[in-house]
């Protein structure tokens, strides 16, 4: 707990009011688009580097969230093993704590929650599940802060699901739910719709999981005709084509192809289901008016597995999606929305109940 207590200091100078300096060093990797990324000095020396497009700052399994310029949360995951240690560790430094619990989602799956809330106000919470595919064992610091939560990122475990569960546990967070991916794998047991969008109900929320028309082998086949006639259209413009062998190798991935193509050419080629890849981008551009990211389930490849991405912004003038990954080097990328929407298997999105 040694480098949880420094986090913890740190974090309690923030509560002084100190603020957040606009950074102006840290939006020199990602020009695209223009505008000042958050910048911390206390973070940076700390050693976590900011996340882009949110007000998430990371290192390690550690996690801090900014709100309206101050610290309002700090996480970090830890093995389940380490749960008894840490809650006698905390017993020992806080006192007995103010509730001890167990949690239950709406579909039955169960976790053990321990609460202690600090003479200033913050509350730290010990989130321990010690079996089953969600096994983890957390803990929360959770600052006192104004407005809305705004654009965070849950970070993505070395875990099953490991993408699914990041972008759950993220689009809970950025409605005002504070989840673990952990806990978002409980969530789904029994099916997404069912365990996740109770959840999401009971805070007056919509969950909604849109499936495209095309499934696997439809997506690999639009896929791979899409990038041929781009193709076909950027030898005739003169510019470089974009690469389609499929052998199935690790470091060769669709989106990695079709991030480079031109926005002009990209927006000339047909795509199959015309009115399903307008929803989508309506979807999306629906859902960041509102502050939600969008999840992205798409195909890499056509022998790779699925992968589950979040779209965090849109550029009307050049109709592409901004998308991230909620693992390491957090590096958004821009793709056009027909060049995306052929790999679609289905996106998620949050909205507030009528």
């Amino acid at each position: 707990m040694t480098g949880a207590g420094v986090v913890k200091r740190f974090l309690f100078r923030w509560l002084t009011g100190v603020a957040v300096l606009a950074g102006s060093g840290a939006a020199a990797g990602w020009p695209e688009p223009a505008g000042a990324w958050p910048g911390c000095p206390l973070l940076e020396l700390a050693g976590f580097v900011p996340v882009p497009f949110t007000q998430t700052w990371v290192r390690g399994n550690d996690t801090v969230d900014l709100r309206n310029g101050r610290i309002c949360r700090w996480s970090r995951l830890l093995p389940p093993g380490e749960a008894a240690a840490l809650r006698q560790t905390l017993r020992a430094r806080s006192g007995p704590p103010r509730a001890d619990f167990r949690a239950c989602f709406p579909n039955g799956e169960t976790w053990q929650e321990t609460v202690w809330i600090m003479d200033s106000g913050c509350q730290l919470r010990l989130l321990v599940r010690p079996r089953g595919p969600g096994a983890f064992c957390g803990i929360v610091l959770t600052v006192p802060a104004a407005g809305k939560p705004g654009l965070v990122l849950e970070p993505q475990p070395v875990m099953p699901g490991a993408c699914r569960a990041a972008v759950i546990a993220t689009l809970a967070r950025c409605a005002g739910i504070d989840m673990s991916p952990p806990l978002a794998v409980a969530a789904w047991q029994g099916g997404e719709a069912a365990g996740v969008g109770r959840l999401f109900r009971k805070n007056r929320l919509i969950y909604r999981q849109h499936h495209a028309a095309a499934r696997d082998r439809a997506v690999n086949r639009h896929t791979l005709q899409w990038l041929e006639d781009y193709n076909r259209q950027a030898t005739d413009a003169g510019v470089p084509l974009l690469l389609i062998g499929d052998l199935g190798a690790g470091h060769f991935a669709w989106e990695e192809t079709a991030v480079q193509a031109d926005p002009v050419i990209a927006a000339a080629i047909p795509v199959p289901d015309e009115d399903g890849c307008q929803r989508f981008r309506r979807d999306i551009q629906t859902s960041l008016s509102a502050g939600f990211p969008v999840g992205w389930t798409l195909r890499r490849r056509t022998h790779g597995p699925r992968h589950r991405r979040l779209i965090v912004g849109y550029d009307e003038a050049s109709d592409r999606i901004v998308f991230l990954d909620a693992m390491p080097p957090f590096v958004p990328r821009f793709m056009p929305v027909n060049g995306a929407w052929v790999q679609t298997l289905s996106w998620q999105t949050v909205s507030v109940q009528p």
